[in-house]
Parts: C-alpha cells; sequence; structure tokens
C-alpha cells in the first residue's frame, strides 16, 4: 500500500509539473507576441498570459505538495546525505 502511494504521488507531482512549465511557456510566448504585436493587441494578450499564469502557479503549488507528502511517506529524498559505498 506505502509504495503504490508512493508511486502515485510521484507521478501526480510529474503531471503537475510538467503541466505547469507547459502553462509557462505558453505565457510566455504570449508576452512575446504581445510584445511585438504592439499596443491594443499585445496588452490584451499579455493580461490573458498573466489570467493563464496564475492558473500554472496554482498548479505547480499542488504539484510541490504531492512531492512534499511524497518525500515524508516514503522517509527519504534526494537531498539526504547517506554513504552507501561502505566497504
Amino acid at each position: 500500500m506505502k509504495k503504490q502511494l508512493e508511486n502515485l504521488l510521484s507521478n501526480l507531482f510529474g503531471i503537475f509539473i510538467i503541466v505547469a512549465i507547459c502553462i509557462g511557456a505558453v505565457a510566455a510566448l504570449m508576452f512575446a507576441v504581445g510584445f511585438i504585436a504592439g499596443e491594443p493587441a499585445g496588452a490584451n494578450m499579455a493580461l490573458l498570459g498573466k489570467k493563464i499564469l496564475d492558473y500554472g502557479i496554482k498548479i505547480a503549488a499542488v504539484g510541490v505538495l504531492c512531492g512534499l507528502i511524497n518525500f515524508y511517506t516514503c522517509g527519504e529524498h534526494e537531498l539526504t546525505l547517506k554513504n552507501t559505498d561502505q566497504e
């Protein structure tokens, strides 16, 4: 059961972070195109990009929460100092 929960949380973390990164890329592209487009269309694109980016930040926060829960349920994480090469 613990291993299944760990796999589920790890997969959710990955999915949420990938979605948040894609949303950030779309927002960055909208800002760049809006900057090139000029005043009326560019301002509207920037405002729409801000709204999209707000959702991306919320999705990333949920992903980080899944990752933190995964760290504490499995008992170790990547930053743990261990000597695995004992001779």
